[in-house]
């Protein structure tokens, strides 16, 4: 006899009873616009910024089992398995504690002795004490970084900016992420307020077209949030014509997702094919994708790991490169470093040992002084974002606040031995560029959301990305549900 059905479970702990879980996100129209001028100077800029990530990378890669997969997919043959098989494998009787999700931790000192990056570094090493280093094309060049076009990955990308006023550069780069993740939660709010949404349309144009020239097929991941009150961070538009994962797709995407199809997680196999993954379901070639920034709730973060090992390497690409004193591990001050002048891609940082802070037991006037003397010694800087070690989130102080000491107090109890990392904050209150009218023209700390390249049509761009698309699309046989192959028939279930 079959056996009773598991209750459904959406990953998020029940709520006590007459409780409702509310959450609300708040829209505004936004006037002007961004020059033309500004967006050729910011993907000029990101082009330098992903030589250096290369660098970075490709040392990073040099090192010992870089290349090594997740545990998970460790014993994956050439042969399809089907991914319930490689899930139950993974989900003993005694599961592994869920990893946490990996967290940028910055820069790394080098690991391949007279690597570009190593050469970068020692470059760097000699101008620690400078208030600002560039890094342009012709350095880049002599430490053997290939052009922008090769380290650029071949998808669009969503670079996060904030605006910076005055000469110089036009913005800090936070990071530049593939496309349609960041902004998935607000796509709905965004085409009720302006009528259309051309990221969106543009987006559903690239994967469409790659999709065409590949014969494979994009099919989106939908896994529950970590709570009820997150429910609105899983919240994204329809993109692929096929998705997986939760069979209902309404809390996910709305009356919108219907018209979609859903894969069912059994009809889909994995298997090894060299170094790579390669998923595949109903007679295809899969390529996952997974618009949502949240990190799921076990299970379902094995299965996001999982799936996204076979999706197109391009789609995983973030370029990022704050966190440069993590390369300098005993250097108390490291300069804003920029590229080509354009983009800050990190701020000017300072290492603080705890015995040059206070006591735990001094009183607040004497705190009061060891700040001030601190910060005229230190030349440190009014507005800055201040953590404890490399995973600890930044806080932003005014360290001439009053409290400036309480929060630095806080600060240091969640690592009582760890040095303080000071970070100047870009742009300062003053130097803010946008401005509420509602609120007197007060400044607001805004992030900027810039999709590039901007001068690419989605079919130029389908060409590259489907090129960068390692192995063939073929299917050597989907599984019966005997677990026997059966002949794959590419064009089978194609919509």
């Amino acid at each position: 006899p079959a056996a009773p059905p598991l209750p459904r479970t959406t990953g998020a702990p029940p709520h006590p009873e007459g409780r409702r879980a509310w959450f609300t996100d708040s829209y505004r129209t936004v006037t002007g616009a961004v020059p033309g001028s500004a967006v050729r100077l910011v993907q000029r800029g990101l082009g330098i910024a992903a030589r250096v990530a290369w660098l970075r990378e490709a040392d990073r890669l040099a090192a010992p089992g870089s290349h090594r997969l997740p545990p998970e997919l460790e014993l994956l043959g050439e042969r399809p398995c089907p991914l319930g098989d490689v899930m139950a494998r993974h989900l003993s009787e005694d599961p592994a504690p869920p990893q946490p999700p990996r967290r940028y931790t910055g820069w790394h000192p080098a690991l391949t002795s007279g690597s570009g990056y190593a050469r970068l570094l020692a470059r760097l090493s000699a101008h620690t004490g400078a208030e600002q280093v560039d890094l342009d094309d012709a350095l880049l060049d002599a430490l053997g970084a290939p052009p922008a076009a090769t380290a650029l990955p071949p998808w669009p990308l969503d670079c996060l900016l904030r605006p910076l006023a005055g000469k110089g550069p036009v913005a800090v780069l936070e990071t530049a992420s593939p496309a349609g993740v960041l902004d998935a939660r607000f796509a709905d709010a965004l085409q009720t307020l302006y009528g259309a949404y051309a990221n969106l349309r543009g987006y559903r144009a690239f994967l469409a077209s790659v999709e065409r020239l590949t014969g494979a097929r994009f099919v989106e991941l939908l896994v529950p949030p970590l709570a009820e009150r997150a429910a609105n961070a899983v919240r994204r538009p329809v993109v692929t014509g096929w998705w997986t994962g939760d069979p209902d797709a309404t809390p996910y995407q709305g009356a919108a997702g219907l018209a979609a199809r859903h894969l069912p997680l059994e009809r889909i196999t994995l298997r090894r094919a060299g170094g790579r993954v390669v998923a595949e379901g109903d007679g295809c070639r899969l390529l996952p994708v997974h618009h949502a920034t949240r990190s799921p709730m076990p299970p379902y973060d094995v299965l996001l790991r999982l799936l996204l090992a076979a999706g197109h390497p391009a789609a995983s690409r973030v370029i990022r490169l704050d966190g440069l004193a993590e390369a300098f591990p005993g250097v108390h001050r490291l300069p804003r470093l920029t590229v080509g002048g354009l983009l800050v891609v990190s701020p000017a940082a300072w290492r603080v040992p705890q015995e040059r802070l206070w006591r735990p037991g001094d009183g607040e006037p004497a705190k009061v002084r060891v700040l001030a003397g601190l910060r005229r010694s230190a030349g440190l800087p009014r507005f800055a974002f201040v953590r404890a070690g490399t995973e600890a989130r930044p806080v932003p102080v005014d360290l001439e606040a009053l409290t400036a000491v309480p929060l630095l107090d806080r600060i240091r109890a969640q690592q009582p031995t760890a040095d303080l990392l000071v970070e100047e904050m870009l742009p300062a209150p003053g130097g803010l560029l946008l401005h509420d009218p509602l609120h007197g023209g007060a400044g607001v700390a805004a992030q900027l959301l810039l999709r590039l390249p901007h001068d690419r049509a989605a079919g130029e761009l389908a060409a590259l990305t489907a090129a960068a698309l390692p192995g063939a699309p073929d299917v050597p046989g989907t599984l019966a549900p005997s677990g026997r192959h059966s002949g794959a028939n590419p064009n089978h279930h194609r919509t």
